[in-house]
């Protein structure tokens, strides 16, 4: 500002060897000139990055202007002094010097309102055109440098501070905060002011030949107004340069704040960075220890690399030296189970520790970190010549219970840190579960070895058993077998003999000699149809039944199985029906006996347990393309659903109301299970007590499919 002051003096002395009219035009242009060009240099110097105003990125052309528009009024100025009125160079800049002052303007705003105002995004095209058109007529006129400059302020002074006027008027918006108002203010000031001047300077121009220059022109302003419109120019540069000046200081303040919050973000930066180094060095140790807590090793080899590798932590800035104690056997009592650089004193002085003695002890005892930075009254356990130390002892928790302390010994002087002290009690933590964890390993293995020793033995009381049973099962086998020989060929004769006393062919019998006969006779077919019946199960369980698949027509063998017992079932007033599917009336491949007994005994059955007047029906399908399903149905009285799992047992008659009325061996059902089995299948029963029952079972329709 001083040095302003000094050449505005020193140009007052010029101006004074001037005639008056001359030195105030002089005065006018120097003033003039010297508001733009402080205005633009203010402008570029002035610290604009980072603001959150749309207005800081572009307003670099506003200083650019200035400057250039203020050299181009100095050169103006020279033109008056004498000597340099007639200076053909300095004329030639200044026809160029003032278009371009007024480019950048057109420049910034255009871009500030092709920026706010998306639908007049075709202004962008006056950035050219208008340039364009004042070259064209430039270089086409007679007189270039009268026309030059006429035109320059028609077709870019005019539109430009308009554009420019226009662009900041969008701006106001943005200072509507309570910091801001007083800048809003300024921003006003200034939109008038470069309208005011784009008139001035963009409508009143040096006198020529045509309209509006030879109405509206320097000579006709001065006449009417009795001033030069320079002197009203250089009051709107001034105001201008005043206005956007304060403008400026917005960006400052900006830049301060900016500042503020770039140290407090640096500020938190590094606490984050700290942070996340401190969590990754914790990650990395708990990441090596769950590696080695997985190891196949022994737990003392554990404890001590476990040990090692907590000491070796390096930001933890301890010595070299810990160990860990933990609670075995007896409560109340801190065993030494793992230590490193620990002299033989120490190990000794050491081994046991009770619950509230030293250190380790009150750590156990309270469950809380024992911190000192010395050798102080609550090192209870001491040695001659220990050297000085501190200690931090970290109690191993789980679950409320102490497993033991880890013992971390640190350089005398050391002051409590929390986040090292954090960073102990996560790692205690990890190694009570990983402890936790080998214990429960250990019991698992001990408890597998002693299963495994149990589960040897009782193999062996198997095995043993199951060969004694082998052995009785073919003794009983073998048994049954002879025995049920011998018993049936003296048993034919007595039914042989029966039957020929019942038709009383040697003499008549009375009524009671008849009784007796049917009863003797009666009772000897049961007790033959029972030692059938235990000789073939016997040879089932021991594999002397041979299988003999031959292939059949099915329906010829359904309905010679009902033709059997068709008699029996008419005697009982009894309907028997046989349904067959149209798919499973074909050949089939089955044991023919086997299936005939199958068939004979669920018949039998039905018929046995059906009252008079009741239906029977057996049907067969094809479930799927493999396979064969018959069932037999009856409207008997049912089986209750206690007696169902008992079905198919060997034995076994359900229902003891049934089991008197009709004689049975127990062995039907069992039998036909094993039979139905023999070819690969599977039988069941479905049954509601007092709404009948209904026997079914599916065998392979071929045997090459079992086999298979």
């Amino acid at each position: 500002m001083n040095a302003f002051k000094e050449t505005a003096f020193e140009f007052g002395q010029v101006c004074e060897k001037l005639n008056s009219g001359e030195s105030k035009m002089i005065l006018i242009y120097f003033v003039y000139g010297l508001a733009f060009f402080v205005l633009g240099v203010a402008i570029l110097i002035y610290p604009k990055k980072g603001s959150a105003f749309k207005l800081a990125k572009n307003l670099w052309l506003i200083g650019a202007f200035g400057i250039i528009h203020g050299i181009n009024e100095w050169l103006e100025m020279f033109l008056l002094i004498p000597g340099f009125e007639d200076f053909l160079l300095l004329k030639i800049m200044g026809s160029f010097i003032l278009p371009l002052s007024f480019t950048f303007l057109i420049q910034f705003g255009v871009k500030i309102i092709a920026e706010s105002k998306k639908r007049f995004s075709w202004i962008k095209s006056l950035t050219v055109l208008l340039p364009l058109a004042w070259a064209l007529i430039f270089g086409l006129s007679k007189e270039p440098l009268l026309y030059g400059n006429i035109w320059a302020r028609y077709l870019l002074a005019f539109p430009g501070t308009i554009l420019t006027a226009y662009a900041l008027m969008l701006q106001l918006e943005n200072f509507n905060d309570r910091p801001w108002l007083s800048s809003k203010r300024s921003l006003i000031f200034t939109v008038l002011s470069f309208t005011i001047y784009g008139v001035l300077s963009g409508l009143s121009t040096p006198k020529a030949g045509f309209f509006p220059a030879s109405f509206l022109n320097y000579q006709v302003f001065l006449r009417l107004v009795g001033l030069p419109v320079q002197f009203f120019r250089s009051l709107c540069a001034l105001t201008i340069a005043i206005s956007l000046g304060h403008i400026l200081a917005v960006f400052n303040f900006e830049t301060a704040k900016l500042n503020k919050l770039a140290a407090i973000l640096e500020r938190k930066v590094e606490e984050r960075t700290n942070e996340l180094q401190h969590n990754y060095n914790l990650q990395t140790v708990m990441s090596s220890f769950l590696h080695l807590s997985l190891e196949d090793i022994s737990f003392a080899e554990f404890l001590k690399k476990t040990l090692d590798l907590f000491l070796s932590i390096p930001w933890l800035a301890l010595e070299k030296k810990g160990a860990i104690f933990l609670v075995e056997d007896e409560p109340g009592v801190l065993v030494l189970k793992a230590h490193y650089g620990l002299d033989e004193t120490i190990q000794k002085a050491c081994s046991r520790v009770f619950f509230g003695r030293c250190l380790c002890g009150r750590a156990a005892l309270t469950k809380e970190v024992e911190f000192a930075d010395s050798l102080d009254e609550r090192h209870e356990t001491s040695c001659a010549g220990i050297a000085p130390h501190g200690h931090y002892c970290t109690p191993i928790l789980h679950a409320g219970k102490v497993l033991g302390v880890i013992n971390i010994y640190l350089k005398q002087g050391q002051w409590r840190d929390k986040r090292k002290e954090g960073f102990l009690v996560t790692l205690a933590e990890a190694l009570a579960g990983a402890i936790e964890r080998k214990r429960a390993e250990q019991a698992l293995q001990k408890y597998r070895e002693e299963l495994e020793e149990k589960v040897k033995e009782r193999t062996e009381e198997f095995k043993l058993a199951k060969n004694k049973a082998e052995i009785a099962s073919g003794a009983k086998s073998d048994f049954l077998a002879n025995m049920s020989h011998e018993l049936r060929t003296p048993l034919n004769s007595v039914i042989g003999f029966s039957e020929v006393l019942q038709d009383q062919l040697f003499g008549n019998l009375n009524e009671k000699q008849q009784e007796y006969i049917r009863n003797i006779l009666s009772s000897s077919e049961h007790l033959l149809s029972l030692i059938n019946d235990i000789l073939d199960l016997s040879k089932v369980e021991s594999g002397k039944m041979e299988f003999m698949a031959t292939k059949l027509i099915l329906r010829e063998l359904l309905e010679g199985s009902i033709n059997m017992l068709r008699e029996k079932a008419l005697k009982h007033n009894l309907n028997l029906a046989l349904e067959i599917e149209q798919p499973v009336d074909s050949e089939i491949e089955v044991d023919e006996r086997k299936l005939k007994q199958i068939m004979f005994n669920l018949l039998d059955n039905a018929i046995k347990f059906t009252s008079a007047g009741g239906s029977i029906w057996v049907r067969a399908k094809k479930p799927d393309t493999e396979h064969l399903e018959i069932s037999v149905k009856d409207t008997g009285l049912g089986i209750k659903s206690e007696d169902r799992p008992k079905l198919f047992k060997e034995f076994i008659q359900v229902g003891s109301l049934l089991t008197k009325k009709h004689e049975g061996t127990g062995l039907g059902l069992a039998l036909t299970k094993k039979l139905v089995e023999m070819h690969g299948g599977k039988i069941w029963a479905e049954s509601e007590f007092g709404q009948g029952s209904k026997f079914s079972f599916t065998i392979p329709i071929s045997q090459s499919i079992q086999k298979a």
